[in-house]
């Protein structure tokens, strides 16, 4: 198994370190493969017991690939729109996509301006990176062979190329993330058809079983005291939840809001955060 963690964040450290450890315990043999000048995964993942990592760095070619780097020239040379620099792929590894996410992360902005000479040269040196990861990620599976692979964030320079190279592999992911309620995280196992699918998604097949099954006053019972104990208690399930929001009745929103009853009402959610 390969535990992908290329963060220096220390509470996702503490996760996989607890993850590896777990998964460990249940047979399986965790290879972990971090970066080379990280200060502090090395010391939390000792403490596990796992003391000799694999460093994602030293897996990269020396120099950038000559095709990437000519195709990337004629790419940004072309003045290409968001569409154009999302649909570039290396090796069938959708680099293009990765710089974008990367450097609207990176920059926490809602929209590049792509006329910008900065972020043409901030794109430029995040394809050519993303094309130096696909080729580490091709020699890091090859050394590893894993049969399974566990990430946190997936999508984004370096580490996409080892999440989209491993389903390419026949190789399923499995991302772990936080989830709604502050007490629990997810799990959400992918394979090459699912990759772009929102980990908190349901299935086609699961939604048309659960829109078949009737909504029993048991269930709205058990949603309600979901949504009670995230809000309402004070309860360490709701640490986060509860100063920022607070449970309401239908008509005491419309109230608020000024909704027309006899209207239908749309609720447009963004689950994206800034990428």
């Amino acid at each position: 198994m390969l535990v992908i963690s290329l963060s220096e964040l220390v509470a996702q450290l503490k996760t996989e370190s607890l993850l590896a450890k777990a998964l460990e315990l249940r047979g399986l043999s965790p290879a972990v493969v971090t970066q080379s000048w990280h200060r502090h995964s090395h010391a939390y993942y000792r403490v596990f017991g796992f003391d000799r990592p694999l460093y994602f760095d030293e897996h990269y070619p020396d120099e950038v690939p000559p095709t990437a780097a000519r195709e990337v020239l004629e790419l940004l040379e072309s003045r290409p729109g968001f569409g154009e620099i999302g649909d570039y792929r290396y090796r069938e590894i959708e680099v293009g996509r990765q710089a974008l996410a990367t450097l609207l992360r990176i920059r926490h902005q809602g929209k590049l301006d792509l006329e910008d000479p900065a972020t043409r040269d901030d794109l430029r040196r995040l394809l050519l990176l993303g094309a130096r990861a696909v080729e580490g990620a091709e020699a890091l599976l090859d050394r590893v062979r894993p049969e399974v692979a566990l990430v946190n964030d997936a999508m984004y320079v370096g580490i996409g190329a080892i999440f989209e190279g491993a389903l390419r592999r026949g190789i399923p992911v499995i991302q772990w993330l936080g989830s709604p309620r502050d007490d629990a995280f997810a799990l959400r196992r992918f394979d090459l058809e699912s990759k772009r699918v929102h980990p908190f998604s349901l299935s086609d097949a699961t939604w048309e079983r659960l829109r078949q099954e009737p909504w029993t006053a048991e269930r709205e019972a058990e949603l309600r005291a979901d949504f009670e104990e995230r809000y309402v208690e004070a309860r360490w399930g709701s640490y986060y939840n509860k100063p920022l929001g607070e449970l309401l009745e239908v008509e005491e929103i419309r109230r608020r809001l000024g909704l027309d009853p006899a209207k239908k009402t749309a609720i447009v959610f963004s689950h994206i955060l800034w990428d």
